[in-house]
């Protein structure tokens, strides 16, 4: 039978031992909580001991400076394997980001670059790319957005009971709808690198550079997030229910195309004809399997190129070190926080999942 409850702090404050290590947790910060949990083998009281660590997981990472409402909690049954019974976690809450990026040292950074710049047309070229991106802060700081945080946690069977002590945490991609991606969730995992004065020297820098090469094509970031961002939770064209797998790449492809990424019959990089037949092998593989895929078309002509965490933008693709799996950067800020919208086998119930530094992933980004 199915359990929902719903919990609503209010000015009190629970403490919730933290499994297996002592530490506690406190839940006072958080004005309403509703839970749905339908594991087989945990009551609620369990349950609500599991969600709070990784309550205790997002607050470290992102208390300071962000704001956190409405959290929606789903707790069931991942399976068992061994004497292991394993759950999933997700969290939806509404996020925003509170802190102003003007104040930030990574747009003093960029402002004392373009000062350094002698040739007037150069600067003016570059202060339009760093215009767009404080546009593209601005409208970040302060933009309530539901987000989402998958865990799966891994708890022990003592003669055929269940024991939450000692449970293990992991950060959980979904893949495919009998594939997960799992990474180890740090005990106290450190929030996320702010960026600085360097990091806004070398985004001019870097702009610099591209003003003088020329490319035959031109990618448009915001076109392609737009795109991400409204068909995110669109059935997938591709899924194991029809026997074509999972849409991550071919959904990345779509949003690659829609930022001005032209069709390439000969390259192989070119969507479905019609509903139910297969895409080209570059648009519809992510490249894992090194037989073709949207990794290797794009770094092969040139289109992207191999990045890092604080180097993403917003358009620049996860590739996935573990997994064949891609997803599109959709929400970068210069707190470092990365989002991303993805496709798999399954519909998605949300457009933003949130990026942990402990996944094991190579970031493309584009280049114009």
């Amino acid at each position: 039978m199915k359990k929902k409850i719903k919990v609503v702090f209010m000015l009190m404050c629970l403490i919730v031992s933290l499994l297996g290590n002592g530490q506690t947790v406190k839940a006072s910060e958080y004005d309403s909580i509703e839970l749905k949990n339908s594991c087989t083998q945990l009551d609620n009281y369990q349950a609500e001991q599991l969600y709070m660590v990784a309550l205790k997981n997002i607050m470290q990472r992102f208390g300071t400076d962000y704001k956190f409402e409405n959290y929606k909690i789903n707790i069931r049954d991942a399976g068992e394997k061994d004497s292991l019974y394993m759950v999933d976690v997700d969290i939806d809450v509404d996020m925003t980001w509170t802190k102003n990026p003007i104040e930030s040292d990574y747009i003093k950074g960029m402002k004392k670059a373009i000062t350094n710049i002698r040739d007037n047309e150069e600067r003016q070229m570059i202060q339009k790319e760093v215009d767009d991106e404080i546009t593209d802060l601005m409208e970040m700081y302060n933009e309530k957005q539901l987000s989402e945080f998958s865990y799966r946690v891994e708890l022990g069977k003592t003669n055929g009971k269940i024991s939450i002590d000692n449970a293990k945490f992991y950060h959980r991609v979904d893949v495919d709808d009998d594939d997960v991606y799992t990474a180890k969730m740090p005990d106290n995992e450190e929030k996320n690198y702010e960026m600085g004065e360097n990091d806004g020297e070398k985004f001019v820098e870097e702009s610099l550079i591209d003003t003088f090469n020329i490319r035959s094509v031109s990618y448009n970031k915001n076109s392609a997030v737009k795109y991400a961002k409204d068909h995110a939770k669109d059935a997938p064209e591709f899924s194991s229910a029809n026997g074509m797998g999972s849409d991550c790449a071919n959904f990345v492809s779509k949003c690659l195309h829609a930022g001005g990424i032209p069709i390439d019959k000969d390259g192989k990089w070119y969507p479905s004809s019609q509903s139910g037949a297969y895409a080209g092998d570059n648009w519809m593989r992510t490249g894992y399997y090194n037989n073709g895929g949207v990794i290797p078309y794009m770094t092969g002509k040139g289109y992207f190129s191999k990045g890092t965490a604080s180097s993403s933008k917003l358009g620049s693709i996860i590739y996935w070190n573990d997994k064949s799996h891609v997803a599109l950067v959709t929400y970068k800020d210069s707190n470092n926080t990365i989002k991303y919208t993805q496709h798999s086998s399954s519909t998605q119930s949300t457009v933003y999942k949130v990026y942990s530094s402990s996944m094991n992933v190579k970031f493309y980004n584009w280049n114009n």
